[in-house]
């Protein structure tokens, strides 16, 4: 067990923080219950489910799609006091803190900004944040906190904390002495009249608003502490009065005590569920708006620093994610179902506070199996555990359903996979993600924009785009013609004239209809000069897992560079990118191709060896191991100097999701070119030489450190001015007459 020691200081308490550092096993099991079981690079939900199914058969599932997550932000950033410097959007972790929901909603992508501000519970919720952002700011909002917590908290540098009485006031002062008390900050929290709300939270928590005025007080006498007030109108609450009445109760509060540093409405909005009037977040959003408008001036103190905040949680995600699962049997002369679900389950936060989620019944293939019938009867249906309370009530149905057949529940986001539990050791649903978000998308750079893409948002024109880059690079760089027998390469440039650059344009290479011949032989490079084929090939690797970033003229659309991977298996990846020794020749001699097992004889010890510089956990590297292959970088001498190489580089690595990181990369450079030695200069990878040809190498490497972060090495290692400091001039070519374009055909 790993031990977080406390700085040496003459106002640290006596206390064991949390543990950051956790045993190894522990800390695998919980990585592996919190990570996404699978992402499926499918943007509709229907073809994802049908993928989900046949990965996981007879489980239930949730699908969530990370792009109405981003699309739900956008909404609460536009619409909840946007001309408001003040204004903060914090998300409720406890509806679902899943990490990659945590990372999509505090990680900017093209023109949205992140939010970095949570309200947390719990340790184990601020830890989760802290995890995924450690510079988050953290709102410890529970009223009602163990003194060791309020510790650990404020180890962790947690400032902003939450009370309703004296006595939690004390108990957050005597706990934070490792905080500066001029950076301290305590809110209170008020009871607010919410009949209209599916959770009425002020029967358990809040202040009288008679007794705020006293707190107040008491905090300002008693430390530098900032003051702050905060109001809940319970939990999926569509009553714009319930927000109205709260919040100029507490603004009218503010005002007559000179002001505070920061107004918190809470959260609360509501998602729709069956049974509740259909809210449209968008008006609930304008009227607690327009309430604030009109009654905030003098209820802040004027301070640097002050916020009004809201604090979404259901509304955020309860609409981000489907769920499904499978009937298991069906009893129709009792009128019962039984599913994999329960209120043990996915349903237990509905069924504890009244409401019910949406419940459709759907048929797998109705091409296959019969549709429906319109006859509906009213089914009781239950959960799989012994309690016989494990119900859902009744539902109307079709009369024909059977077993096999799924229900569907489209608003599951929040409440369910979070407090769903693991009684009589059924297992939870498996939680997957489609309609995959990279994490940084867009930028524009001296007029060039550089944009990433996942396979999803690849169009044909795209491809098109990158293939006929990728063969005017390529050519020009010396591969117009090959011919096997004598191992002669040929350029373009020896056969038409060139540009400024000494590049010679695609259309001329392409008005050659004969390909060049020498003394006799033909060329056999197929790839460069086939539209089609080269185009065809292109396609195939982008169009699963695949990551894309390019650089275009923001003006002209003009493409001046690329460089994209793509995750797949060991043996799928051997398969497209080695087996073949002639991969660009019109004709593939199936007498050279390459063994898969002396494939794995070389690659497996690379990958051991960077897995454990890495500090991952042994694993069997077996033909199912997942990589990551980076496939090709090419770039025009229009880039000259303009250091767009490095950032269009960067932006790749920071655009691959999340679940392609914890992989190994593999790629092929130069034997001894400028790639590889920027590289292994850097002390980021392995290398093999020998096996693809005399001309070219394995580069193996762990994500983070290996081909697709050199742009981030680069700098990194040029302020430490370790030895790659002494070949960074030469990461962008300065001779106009190359381009800096190598196949890394991994």
């Amino acid at each position: 067990m790993s031990h977080i020691t406390l700085p040496s200081s003459p106002k640290a308490p006596s206390i064991n923080p949390w543990k950051h550092l956790i045993e190894k096993q522990n800390q695998q099991e919980y990585l592996e219950n919190d990570e996404i079981d699978q992402t499926i690079d499918e943007e509709n939900l229907s073809v994802a489910m049908r993928i989900a199914q046949s990965l996981w058969p007879e489980e239930a599932l949730y699908l969530f799609n990370e792009r109405a997550l981003a699309d739900r932000l956008k909404l609460f950033q536009k619409h909840f006091i946007p001309e408001k410097h003040e204004r903060e959007i914090a998300y409720a972790v406890k509806a679902n803190p899943r990490k990659r929901v945590l990372k999509i909603l505090g990680t900017p992508g093209g023109n949205q900004e992140g939010i970095s501000h949570f309200d947390c519970a719990s340790i184990g919720e601020i830890e989760r944040v802290l995890e995924t952002h450690p510079n988050a700011t953290i709102l410890y909002n529970h009223p009602i906190k163990r003194r060791k917590d309020i510790q650990n908290a404020s180890f962790y540098g947690v400032n902003h904390y939450t009370a309703q009485t004296k006595g939690e006031i004390d108990k957050i002062l005597e706990n934070t002495s490792l905080l500066d008390p001029r950076t301290l900050e305590i809110a209170i929290r008020m009871k607010t009249p919410n009949s209209e709300a599916g959770a009425n939270l002020s029967e358990k928590f809040g202040a009288d608003p008679k007794l705020v005025p006293d707190l107040i007080k008491y905090i300002r006498e008693k430390s530098e502490a900032k003051v702050g007030l905060s109001i809940h109108t319970g939990s999926q609450n569509p009553d714009p009065h319930s927000y109205q009445r709260g919040i100029q109760q507490m603004l009218a509060i503010a005002k007559a005590h000179k002001g505070v540093h920061t107004i918190n409405i809470g959260g609360g909005l509501p998602a729709n569920y069956l049974g509740y009037p259909e809210v449209e977040v968008i008006s609930l959003l304008g009227s607690i708006s327009d309430t604030i408008r009109d009654h905030i001036d003098g209820a802040l103190s004027g301070e640097k620093g002050n916020k009004i905040i809201i604090e979404p949680g259901r509304a955020m995600v309860a609409e981000t994610t489907d769920l499904f699962f499978p009937v298991v049997a069906t009893e129709k002369d009792e009128q019962r179902i039984y599913t994999h679900e329960g209120r043990y389950m996915s349903f237990l936060s509905a069924r504890m506070h009244g409401y019910q989620l949406h419940l459709n019944a759907l048929r797998e293939d109705p091409q296959v199996d019969r549709p429906f019938s319109d006859e509906k009867t009213e089914f009781e249906v239950y959960g799989m555990t012994c309690d016989s309370a494990d119900s859902l009530g009744k539902v109307d149905l079709p009369t024909d359903i059977k077993e096999g057949d799924l229900l569907h529940s489209p608003t599951a986001g929040a409440y369910t996979d979070a407090s769903a539990t693991g009684f009589n050791g059924f297992n939870k649903p498996k939680w997957m993600s489609y309609n995959p978000l990279s994490e940084k998308r867009e930028q524009v750079v001296d007029g060039y924009k550089i944009r990433s893409l996942t396979s999803i948002e690849i169009t044909p024109e795209i491809t098109k785009k990158v293939a006929d880059f990728y063969r005017y690079t390529f050519n020009n760089n010396g591969h117009y013609g090959y011919f096997p027998k004598s191992q002669t390469f040929v350029s373009p440039q020896e056969i038409f004239s060139t540009d400024e650059h000494g590049f010679v344009s695609l259309a001329q290479m392409d008005s050659l209809k004969g390909l060049p011949s020498l003394n006799g032989e033909n060329n056999e490079m197929i790839i460069f000069h086939d539209p089609d084929t080269t185009t065809s090939r292109i396609e195939e690797k982008l169009k699963k897992n695949a990551n894309l970033t390019i650089i275009e003229d923001e003006q002209t659309g003009e493409m001046i560079g690329f460089t994209f991977g793509y995750g797949c298996s060991l043996k799928e990846g051997f398969e497209k990118e080695w087996k073949h020794t002639d991969y660009y020749c019109a004709q593939q001699d199936s007498s050279k191709e390459r063994d898969f097992d002396k494939f794995m004889k070389v690659i497996t010890p690379l990958m051991e060896q960077e897995l454990e510089k890495a500090g991952k956990y042994p694993e069997k590297i077996t033909e199912n191991t997942q990589i990551f292959i980076s496939n090709c970088v090419a770039i025009s001498p229009k880039a000259q100097g303009k250091k767009l190489l490095p950032k269009m580089m960067q932006q790749y690595q920071e655009s691959i999701p999340e679940r392609m990181r914890d992989r190994i990369v593999i790629g092929e450079a130069e034997d001894g070119g400028r790639f590889q030695k920027i590289l292994e200069d850097a002390g980021n990878v392995s290398s093999e030489r020998g096996y693809l040809s005399d001309h070219w190498v394995f580069i193996v490497g762990y994500h983070e450190t290996s081909i697709n972060g050199f742009a981030r090495n680069h700098k990194k290692n040029a302020r430490k001015k370790r030895p790659f400091q002494r070949i960074r001039n030469t990461s962008i070519p300065r001779d106009p007459h190359t381009t800096e374009a190598f196949q890394m055909s991994s």
